[in-house]
């Protein structure tokens, strides 16, 4: 999946995203919309071929945290890489200097809705499912901004060979040499890829995505009108490595 997406230099935003995984072949209905809270994470069935695992705990991993997207099956497919959470910066146990404490809490709300809130110092992120759609909508709020490394966006890490139809200039597969730091490559021909590329205002882009077999996932948002950079060139959009990111 193209790289998620919550962007925020401005203070007090609320920022909204949808994780859309789209059959590109007829559905049907797959299991119960329900909630269970297990020993390590929140399970959702959207009851619409969607399960989803947030992690409720700390596992004292580098690259997974409390408040992750642990799991995203879709189909009975696992979409979310196994060894690294999809995640808010590099997880909510790492976004303000001096504050690992991260809070999971999950309810059903008026039947034909379900909400996980996850606590993290000044932020706030909510993943919430309706009843029916195999989406998950994602809120991120803030009243300071996270400043462990001065931003705040969304990661969402899928094995590029599950979705390896992307955008081609981040695609960093086969390249033959980094040319600036880790974020611009060189291929064999001469052309480069990098996660930077994007041909988007931050006011126009709507939505990201990648496809693989019978199946795309598409990152969708809102307008973001409290985020700064409008007429601005989005970086950090995409790059599809090993992970679609």
């Amino acid at each position: 999946m193209k790289r998620p997406i919550c962007w925020g230099r401005a203070l007090l935003p609320a920022l909204l995203t949808l994780i859309a995984c789209v059959a590109l072949m007829p559905a049907e209905a797959y299991g119960v919309f329900n909630l269970r809270a297990e020993n390590d994470f929140f399970t959702v069935n959207t009851g619409a071929g969607l399960i989803f695992k947030v992690r409720r705990w700390d596992n004292k991993s580098s690259s997974q945290s409390a408040g992750d997207l642990a799991s995203l099956v879709y189909k009975g497919v696992e979409y979310q890489n196994q060894q690294r959470g999809s995640q808010v910066n590099g997880g909510c146990d790492y976004l303000y200097n001096g504050i690992s404490e991260v809070n999971v809490s999950a309810e059903v709300v008026k039947r034909n809705y379900i909400k996980v809130t996850v606590q993290a110092g000044s932020l706030t992120h909510y993943y919430l499912a309706q009843k029916g759609q195999p989406h998950i909508y994602m809120g991120t709020y803030f009243t300071a901004q996270p400043n462990t490394i001065d931003l705040c966006r969304y990661i969402v890490r899928i094995p590029a060979w599950l979705l390896p139809n992307g955008s081609g200039p981040a695609d960093i597969r086969n390249n033959v040499k980094a040319i600036e730091s880790a974020d611009i490559f060189a291929l064999e021909n001469g052309e480069t890829r990098s996660k930077h590329y994007s041909n988007q205002r931050l006011k126009d882009w709507s939505y990201i995505g990648a496809t693989g077999k019978k199946v795309g996932v598409w990152m969708v948002r809102n307008n973001v009108e409290g985020s700064s950079g409008g007429p601005f060139y989005r970086s950090l959009m995409n790059q599809c490595g090993d992970d679609q990111e």
